[in-house]
């Protein structure tokens, strides 16, 4: 038992030592040497101003540590008052509790130090136990790790130069030193470009691989998915409604914007979402889910032959999963708060294979695992307003067909905004007028259709056969009245106008969410749980 408590106590000790380190870099100021013992010369108590020091760390197991004694040895003595050269041991092998008296690799240190005698004949010390020196110079050295490892500290106390190991270039970069023509700002910007190229190598196994670029970079991997608590600060915006299929986009378009969306293929991040929303999102279609409107550039429709990607899903699927559980505790969410909500991302770098289908497939699994709901893509018949027209909707008929469609505003004496004219409008117009303004709040649908998900979508569709634009306008009142979702104003313009909304049904693609069939619901939500 006594063993494995010290080893307990030894294994601790390092890890909390590695955690707690400080990052250390060029232009700092050089740590204290507090050594367990100095054997040779010393103590070294301060770094003197006008003074330069060689801290070289090494080990008696390490050969490139012994090969490099003579070298320190050598310079010593040749700039002997205007340099302090330092050894000290570190990374000795210890099995003995750290509270040991006159521990065994103390007495091995010795004993090496003595066998060399005059041949290293300068400052050398100790690490203590618990490794101070290997932790505030080594482990906290960006880069540095291992033995043997080198160090420089100018007359001003800070860290100049860094070197693994030791060879002849380190004579050159004292000689600068020592004659002012050394340059820190260069060694710092040398020190960084070396720095950015091992980070996408190097792997800290106390970090979650390829983080910070941790082992690599992120185009190192097949895929990685991360969900966390959502966090409401520092956090702007609504979360992603559906999963773009950037294969449809035209890679050759000069378009600033379709450059921009290239960089998103592959990608999946909702953020601040419901579980409800992130299942919609792994079933759904991956094409928005909302009325069509025009191009704010041309202000006309979209061609879907020639520009594909701005197809929507709108009245195929029902904007919002419906739910058939036990227990809706964990859908239940509030915009203002992070309570329920959810921050997703999921990255698949190879461009080929990051199909919409495929980041689907990841996503269905990787939420089965977290969640662990039963979900299913059903055909069901759901409710919808059928926008319609009485004969005398022919009076709009425009009188300009083929001109752009533009508008026009009215003002009374007072310069009061009355009504505004609207040639060559589309019926689409009006049902995404309807759409824009009452798709949010659900309106007028008998108690028959319950349980349809955590918003009342019903879309609205055009059934009116008109194949010709319109003129029309709109008074100010009217639009009030759009604005303040006043449905019945709403219904009263489209009646002026010559149409009206109808209730009625029609299949669509649902997603359903069930409880699992073994009950047990996932670990994210026992998590959340016990948090609440």
């Amino acid at each position: 038992m006594k063993n494995r408590s010290v080893t307990a106590l030894l294994t601790f000790t390092l890890l909390s030592n590695l955690l707690s380190s400080q990052e250390l870099k060029l232009g700092d100021s050089a740590p204290e040497l507090r050594p367990y013992e100095w054997i040779k010369g010393g103590p070294i108590d301060e770094f003197k101003n006008g003074k330069v020091y060689i801290v070289e760390m090494g080990a008696t197991w390490c050969k490139p540590c012994a090969a490099a004694i003579p070298m320190l040895n050598e310079l010593s003595k040749k700039y002997q008052g205007q340099v302090e050269v330092v050894s000290i041991f570190v990374h000795e092998i210890n099995r003995e509790p750290l509270d040991t008296t006159n521990p065994e690799y103390v007495q091995v240190v010795r004993k090496y130090v003595a066998n060399r005698g005059e041949r290293m004949d300068y400052n050398v010390a100790v690490d203590s136990p618990n490794g101070i020196i290997e932790r505030t110079w080594i482990n906290a050295f960006e880069g540095g790790r291992g033995v043997p490892q080198t160090f420089i500290v100018g007359k001003e106390g800070k860290i100049v130069a860094h070197f693994t190991g030791i060879d002849q270039s380190l004579e050159i970069v004292l000689k600068s030193i020592l004659d002012g023509s050394y340059s820190i700002h260069e060694q710092q910007q040398a020190r960084k470009r070396l720095m950015d190229e091992q980070k996408k190598e190097r792997y800290n196994y106390l970090k979650p691989l390829f983080i910070d670029n941790n082992g690599g970079d992120q185009s190192d991997f097949s895929f990685r998915s991360i969900l966390a608590k959502f966090k409401k600060e520092g956090w702007s915006g609504w979360p992603t409604s559906y999963i773009r299929s950037w294969h449809s986009v035209n890679r050759d378009s000069t378009s600033e914007l379709f450059k921009e969306f290239h960089v998103l293929q592959g990608r999946v991040d909702a953020r601040g979402s419901s579980i409800d929303h992130l299942y919609y999102l792994a079933y759904a279609d991956t094409l928005e889910n909302s009325s069509e409107r025009r191009s704010s550039l041309t202000l006309k429709y979209p061609d879907h032959n020639l520009e594909p990607w701005f197809k929507t899903s709108y009245g195929e699927y029902w904007p919002t999963p419906i739910l058939e559980v036990s227990d809706e505790t964990f859908f239940e969410y509030d915009f203002d708060s992070p309570e329920n909500r959810w921050s997703y991302a999921l990255t698949v770098p190879d461009k080929k294979r990051a199909t919409a289908a495929y980041l689907q497939k990841l996503m269905r699994e990787d939420l089965k695992r977290y969640f662990g709901y039963e979900v299913s893509l059903e055909t069901r018949d759901m409710p919808v307003w059928y926008l319609k027209t009485y004969p005398r909707v022919v009076k709009l008929k425009t009188k300009t067909p083929g001109k752009l469609f533009g508008w026009r505003e009215e003002r009374n004496e007072s310069g009061e905004l009355e009504r505004v004219f609207f040639n060559n409008r589309d019926t689409r117009d009006l049902t995404g007028i309807l759409s824009k303004h009452f798709n949010s709040i659900g309106v007028g649908f008998s108690k028959k259709f319950k349980n349809l998900g955590s918003r009342f979508d019903a879309p609205f569709l055009d059934m009116t056969g008109i194949d010709y634009e319109l003129d029309c306008f709109i008074t100010q009142k009217e639009s009030k009245g759009l604005r303040v979702q006043d449905f019945e104003e709403a219904k009263k313009f489209l009646d002026r106008l010559g149409f009206y909304l109808e209730k009625g049904t029609k299949p669509m693609k649902v997603v359903v969410i069930r409880d699992p069939k073994d009950g047990i619901l996932g670990p994210a939500l026992k998590e959340n749980q016990n948090t609440q």
